[in-house]
């Protein structure tokens, strides 16, 4: 079966944002899983002085993702010198990346998780 082109246009897109990110990278997800090939992508970034901001949200509305903990999740990027953080107490439902203070931005609903990434 093909996975549908829209799929695969966002998510190399917002790779190629991650990448070319001069400054600033700001993320906004609250379903969260590693992704190893965004990880590296945000790790490069870092490693160029890119500062990366993730938010997400500890309350989780969807069974499956429950049992994430965003302390593990992002354990890699915070000690490479990401900054996260997590909203206690609310549900989070916004999607969102922006990069270099609002150069280039992608606002919907994909989920940063393998279902919607691949």
């Amino acid at each position: 079966m093909e996975e549908p082109p829209k799929k695969l246009k966002i998510s190399k897109s917002i790779m190629e944002m991650v990448r070319e990110a001069k400054h600033t990278i700001r993320i906004i997800q609250p379903y969260v899983t590693n992704i190893d090939e965004l990880e590296d992508v945000l790790v490069e970034a870092l490693n160029r002085g890119v500062k990366v901001e993730i938010v997400s949200a500890r309350i989780r509305d969807q069974p499956v993702y429950k049992g994430f903990l965003n302390s593990k999740i992002f354990e890699r990027l915070k000690s490479k010198g990401a900054v996260v953080y997590e909203e206690p107490f609310k549900f989070l439902h916004m999607k969102a990346i922006e990069v270099d203070d609002g150069a280039v931005m992608t606002l919907g609903s994909f989920n940063q998780d393998h279902c919607s990434f691949y």
